[in-house]
Parts: structure tokens; sequence; C-alpha cells
């Protein structure tokens, strides 16, 4: 059968679009691991100061570090100290890991079942998200682990919940346990035992779900009775302005599509009601859908349930971010390091606005994405520049005077706290003395 002059341009286009999407993810990629090794510092940095002395980290394991409960990371950096020299090598390893397979799992929920021109779309509008050179702060920063890692546990377990038939639980008792464990890494992790609760009741899955808040209740009740360390006391001198909470979270959502048109700061108010309108709507459509589809045959609600409870996780770690730092920091803005739950939300809502779309424009919507993110490397790059320069300049400082309290408040604004840790480094040839 001979093909057409029409057919032979849309075999081509698309074949022109695939490989795009592919070259640009590649470069990408590529290009923000070269930035995140050209940002590394074995000095510590900020709060890695306060876990970086192996004593005094395992005595703090059952402590709160501000509002987190951070026991799990904390294990990591141990194991940083022990085995590459306190350099927060062997923890951006295990960040790089995480930050991988929470791509994996966004992408196999995403693609599973689907068509190869939807999985090709998937692949690059999820890519774009995750591979940007916004995530520098969390890929070049070893104390990161834990929020990386509860991104990466979380899509674990709420896949595992989700997948499982309610004649076969076992993979939901995995997810249960692995939701469990989540507020260990974090105080958003909270949010993962609720999350795959709800998706357990929809699935009637109501052990698992039971499960589940009794894990809920458990993280609640340590983190209450936990020691604060260094901490303050939860929920004592918090200044609540409900006003600054809701724009701050609406400025959270919107700041995941709009970022590449800011070079800092925050999206205009409107702009950002506006995305979070929209995107609000997608997971309540999700949710109708998903109780629709469970109730007839809960084993086709698995993947639409994860992708349900992959955008409810974010909606709810946003909002958690937005009242802890809003209630401590009036003046607080999206930083760098939450972007990666903002991508968790915006690149399945792209991904399932491009089914409505014909193959060739779905394709062109993810080729376009690729494109901008691929261009907004080049301001991500200066924040690289600009990182590399503090931590390189610190870091010489320090090895030549170890005690300047100037040079040790470049590096956190407590310096008269830093004098055991530099002087324990010195003498063990740790980290930065290497």
């Amino acid at each position: 059968m001979r093909i057409g002059n029409s057919d032979q341009i849309y075999i081509l286009t698309s074949k022109l679009q695939d490989y795009t999407i592919f070259i640009s993810a590649v470069l990408l990629t590529a290009s923000t691991m070269s930035m995140a090794i050209y940002a590394y510092s074995p000095l510590p940095w900020w709060d890695y100061w306060e876990v970086v002395i192996l004593d005094d980290n395992l005595e703090n394991l059952f402590t709160r570090h501000n509002e987190h409960f951070i026991l799990v990371p904390r294990i990591f950096y141990a194991l940083d100290t022990v085995f590459a020299s306190a350099t927060g090598r062997f923890s951006l390893g295990a960040i790089w890991f995480f930050h991988i397979g929470v791509f994996l799992c966004m992408y196999f929920v995403l693609s599973e079942g689907m068509s190869a021109w939807r999985r090709i779309t998937a692949f690059g509008i999820t890519a774009a998200f995750m591979f940007s050179g916004r995530h520098l702060e969390n890929l070049s920063w070893p104390f990161q682990v834990g929020f990386v890692g509860l991104a990466f546990v979380a899509c674990t377990a709420i896949i595992l919940t989700s997948m499982s038939s309610p004649a076969n639980k076992k993979y939901a008792v995995m997810g249960a346990f692995a939701a469990g464990s989540a507020p260990l890494w974090s105080f958003h992790g909270l949010i993962v035992p609720l999350v795959c609760a709800i998706i357990a009741i929809i699935s009637r899955k109501y052990v698992v779900a039971i499960i589940n808040l009794s894990f809920l209740v458990a993280a609640s009740t340590l983190y209450l009775v936990a020691p604060n360390g260094n901490s303050e006391p939860l929920f004592v001198n918090a200044s609540l302005d409900i006003r600054k909470i809701l724009t701050s979270y609406i400025n959270q959502i919107g700041y995941g599509p709009a970022f590449p048109f800011l070079d800092g700061g925050n999206p205009p108010l409107l702009v950002a009601a506006t995305l979070t309108v929209i995107v609000t709507i997608i997971p309540a459509a999700l949710f109708v859908k998903s109780l629709t589809v469970s109730v007839r045959d809960p084993s086709r609600s698995s993947r639409l349930l994860s992708i349900f409870g992959i955008m409810l996780f974010s909606y709810g770690t946003l909002a958690a971010i937005s009242l802890g730092r809003t209630s401590v920091d009036p003046v607080f803005e999206p930083a760098h390091r939450y972007f990666i739950y903002s991508a968790m939300l915006w690149a399945p809502a792209l991904f399932l606005a491009s089914s409505f779309l014909r193959p060739p424009l779905a394709k062109s919507m993810s080729v376009s994405i690729m494109l901008i993110f691929l261009m907004n490397q080049t301001l991500a790059y200066q924040y690289c520049r600009i990182w590399h320069k503090q931590r390189q300049a610190a870091a010489l400082a320090i090895v030549a005077d170890p005690a300047n309290i100037t040079v040790l408040h470049a590096v956190h604004p407590n310096p008269e706290r830093l004098r055991k840790q530099v002087d324990t480094l010195k003498k063990a040839n740790l980290s930065v003395f290497k």
C-alpha cells in the first residue's frame, strides 16, 4: 500500500517530535547534573551544620529539627559522615537516586497502559518538570535528602496502595508501612498516610485505611511529645495570618508553570490564583471519576487513584509548607527547594490536559514545555554561579581561619553555635578539612 504525501509528512513530523523530546530531555538532565556538580561543596551549609557531627546527630535522633522529625534523614547524614567523611557525597547520591525514582514513579502512573504517543508525551512533560535546573538547591545540597526522599516514599506508598485490589491487599499493606515511615522524613510526611487512607477507602480496602490512619495518629502523637532539641515547641510563638498563608499557598501552586518567566519572587497574584483554580479542577474530576470507576470495577481504578493521590499529596504538602513557613517567616516566598512538590502537581495536570488533544498537538505541547524549560537553564545557571562562588569562598576562608565569626556567619545564621562543629571536623580531617 502506497503512503501518501500527507501521511509521510505526519510520520516525519511525529519522529521529529520524538527525537526533539528525547534529545531535549538528555540535554536538560545533563546540564542540571553538571550545574549540581559545579555548585557542590564539601563545606556544610546552613542547617547541615547541625547534623554533620556524628555523635551530636545520633544523640538527637529522636528530636525535632524546626517543625520536622527527621529520624530517617539523620541516618543518611550519619552514614555520610562515616562513609564519605562528612563531605555530603553519600547524601547527594541518595538524593539523586530518590529524585530519579520520583520521575520514574510519575512516568509509570501517567504512561501505564497508554499508547506510544501518549507515553512519549508523558515522558517529555515529566522529564521537563523533574530535571529542570530549578531543582538545583535540592540536587546540590546534601541536607535536602529528607525532602527528596519524602517525595519518593510518598509516590511509592501511593502507587502500592492504589494498585492493590480489595481481594489482594498485599501491595496496599506494603504501601501502608511505607506511608507510616513518611512522617519520619519530614513534617509534610504526615500527609502521606492520610492520602493513602483516602485512596484505600475509595477502593474499598477498609483494613488498609485503618492501618494508615493508625500510623497517622501515632506519628502525630510523636510530633507532639518528641523533644524539641534546638527548635521551638510546635505551635508556640506562631503567627497565623490567614491572608498571608492563602497568598503563599496560591503563589506556591502558581510558581510551577509560571516560574520559567520569573527571575525570582512570586508570580502576579491574579495569575497564580487563576492557575490554582484551573489545576484544582483536575484532581477534583479525578476523584469523582476514580470513585465512579472504583464502584463499577476496582481493578481499573489503580492508575487514576495513583495520579489523584500524587496530586493530592502535592496539594497538601504545599499547604503545609505555606502554613508552617508563613507562621514563622512573614515575608516567606516560594523557594527552589519546594519546586519538586509543585512539579509533582503540574506534570500530571498538564499531561491529563494533553489527553484532550490530537496526537500531533499533544506532542507539540510536550515539545514546547521541554524547550521552555531547556531555555530556562540559563537562569538556573546564574543561581549556580552565585552558589558556587559563595560556597568556594566560604570554604577557603574557613580552612584559612576556622575561628573567624564573620566567616562562619556566611554559612550559618548563628555562627557561635558552629565552634564545636568546626573544631571537631578539623581535628578529624572531615568535610572541607579532608
